[in-house]
């Protein structure tokens, strides 16, 4: 279940980027080069954050630490509307409840693909403070 839910995500994704591309090329580069322009900039960010603290070895763990504690809050914060919304408000769970599969097995794949994609939403943040 939790395999098709992922291959749908993916096959949409990879629709989203054909068609868009064909649509209005112009309007996607600049989308896409925004977004490759915010994650560089992310990525500096922390890399001169961390290349000024880094003097002070004791000051630079903190840093650390109180980086990765934000981003595991904000992964939290985020996580709360964003499962709300896909499991509680989905209009397919009637749909995926008449299925000859448990419904335990249907809101598992559901909150599996939920925490799936809550957690690409790290990567923007994330990644670049590792990164760095």
């Amino acid at each position: 279940m939790f395999e098709k839910l992922l291959w749908v995500r993916i096959r949409s994704a990879v629709n989203l980027v054909r068609f868009r591309f064909v649509a209005n090329p112009i309007s996607f580069l600049l989308i896409f080069s925004a977004g490759v322009g915010i994650f560089v900039s992310i990525t500096f960010g922390f890399y001169f954050l961390l290349k000024f603290v880094s003097s002070n070895q004791s000051v630079l763990d903190e840093t650390v630490v109180q980086i990765f504690l934000f981003l595991f809050v904000f992964l939290f914060a985020s996580a709360v509307p964003f499962v709300s919304g896909t499991l509680l408000q989905a209009n397919d769970l009637d749909l995926l409840c008449t299925v000859p599969i448990s419904r335990k097995v249907v809101i598992a794949s559901k909150l599996l693909d939920a925490t799936v994609t809550n957690s690409l939403q790290f990567s923007v943040i994330g990644l670049p403070a590792i990164v760095a």
